[in-house]
């Protein structure tokens, strides 16, 4: 690669790690061409961004915006999925396609710059998504309205259902 690329590239680089709100880095060994431009196409409806990068100009940007990343941290070929906003979507998408394939093996991952595990990252992903929560607010809202109107027509309906009886009483009786 030219070395003007490079720059331009690491430069690209930097700037994703500036706005990026989560990054996960993975080794991408033994999944297909079809396997990754599936997950590709599939994280990117997500709103993430998903590619191939090479580890010494992921570290150089990093170095470059003082990103907690090491060399050492993502030694072999590697992934990297951007995510630009808070709803986790794009790791519950990256944790079922590692469930059902076993692969790509997650190398580290950070959250809001911040350095975290593995398994934080598979909370994070277990979180429910905004839309999820979103419906959960409203239903929560809806219930006591639900029970009020509820509570209120429980009269009403008592007096229909014991009008009703004592008008099928008077039809059996003649």
């Amino acid at each position: 690669m030219v070395s003007q690329q490079k720059g331009f590239i690491v430069a690209n680089l930097a700037e994703k790690i500036t706005q990026a709100k989560g990054l996960v880095l993975a080794n991408y060994q033994g999944l297909s061409v079809e396997q990754l431009s599936g997950l590709r196409n599939e994280l990117k409806e997500s709103g993430a961004e998903f590619e191939v990068i090479k580890n010494t100009l992921i570290s150089l940007a990093a170095k470059e915006k003082n990103f907690p990343l090491k060399l050492e941290d993502i030694a072999g070929p590697t992934i990297a999925l951007w995510i630009y906003d808070e709803d986790p979507k794009a790791l519950k998408i990256l944790f079922n396609f590692i469930k059902e394939n076993e692969i790509p093996k997650v190398k580290i991952g950070f959250w809001n710059k911040k350095s975290i595990d593995q398994e934080t990252l598979k909370e994070l992903a277990s979180l429910p998504g905004m839309e999820e929560l979103r419906a959960q607010v409203v239903g929560s809202l809806n219930a006591p309205l639900f029970g009020l109107v509820h509570s209120l027509k429980w009269n009403l309906n008592q007096l229909v259902y014991a009008l009703d009886a004592i008008r099928n009483q008077e039809q059996k009786s003649n």
